[in-house]
């Protein structure tokens, strides 16, 4: 491991003190120099530029004078703390109501943070020296994060109150309804849903559908195929209103009609599905109750004439 020696030598033209004053002339911050009296002693051009006044009209002016707006401000309170207590004081830009009146090239206010501190001569005389940063930049991105973030909340807050909505009005239908994922997964159900399948969503939420939703064919008890597969392999609705049982985690079996729906964005890409069916068990048992009446006597339970020629016309014919 090499260590580079630490060399006693040191550059002489740092000792130079027109070095210190091209800095003090270049420095990119302002930089104000008063006395005892707090009476001006030389700015640099920093200040100069975007102050407006002449450095020369300006020497030997108390700085309250100069500058009205500071009396009974924060800074006021920093340069009497320097020069009295000798002691060092930061003006936070949020806290400083009155701040120098300093513009940039476009004519804006600049967000100043100010540092006063005490400042010694070889005469042990007290000066002050403020120094003014221009923090306008990182104040400007400060606000427009909070704009954002405000935007950001807005934008939130509607979102779930339309999200609230739709699940008030998901949970109001009459119809039973799941939404599933491009895989058929479960993402909700309603609670008309919930009560024919048997089945909470926060139990069967992440699931395959056809965990919840198993149909057979009413007259053959055959398994029917999922519908929903059907929809989202051929990005079509698929609907159905005859024959289909769905059979319940409970046990019991309804007849439903359904149908369900792709969702697809934009971009034709296929997010998932919306699967809505219906109770239609009771109507249907009416409707078989009402064909059965329709074709048979009422007192005997025996075919009717209606019944006995549609049996005939079904007969083959003798040659």
């Amino acid at each position: 491991m090499s260590i580079i020696p630490h060399s006693n030598k040191i550059d002489t033209t740092l000792r130079d003190p027109l070095i210190f004053k091209k800095v003090f002339l270049e420095c990119e911050t302002g930089l104000i120099l008063i006395d005892t009296d707090a009476c001006l002693l030389n700015w640099n051009p920093w200040f100069s530029r975007h102050s407006g006044l002449d450095l020369e009209k300006s020497i030997g002016i108390n700085i309250f004078e100069l500058f009205p707006i500071l009396q009974k401000s924060s800074v006021e309170r920093a340069i009497h703390s320097a020069l009295i207590n000798k002691l060092s004081s930061v003006v936070s830009h949020s806290l400083n109501r009155k701040p120098f009146p300093l513009v940039n090239s476009a004519g804006n206010p600049l967000h100043q943070y100010i540092i006063v501190k005490p400042f010694y001569l070889k005469n042990n005389t007290t000066y002050c020296l403020i120094q003014i940063n221009d923090i306008s930049a990182s104040v400007n991105r400060e606000k427009q994060l909070i704009a954002q973030t405000k935007t950001m909340r807005t934008i939130s807050d509607k979102l779930a109150q339309e999200i609230e909505r739709a699940q008030v009005t998901l949970d109001s239908i009459a119809d039973a309804v799941i939404t599933t994922d491009e895989s058929a997964n479960i993402l909700s159900m309603n609670p008309v849903a919930e009560i024919l399948t048997g089945f909470f969503v926060d139990d069967v939420r992440g699931q395959h559908v056809d965990h919840v939703f198993k149909l057979i064919h009413e007259k053959s008890s055959e398994p029917i195929p999922s519908p929903v597969m059907l929809c989202l392999e051929r990005q079509d609705i698929i609907a159905n209103e005859n024959d289909h049982i769905l059979l319940s985690a409970s046990g019991e079996h309804f007849s439903i009609t359904d149908s369900v729906a792709p969702i697809i964005d934009e971009d034709n890409q296929v997010l998932g599905s919306v699967l809505v069916f219906r109770d239609v068990t009771h109507s249907r048992i009416l409707s078989a109750e009402l064909n059965w009446q329709a074709l048979h006597d009422p007192l005997t339970g025996l075919a009717n004439r209606t019944q006995l020629e549609a049996s005939l016309k079904v007969l083959p014919k003798k040659a």
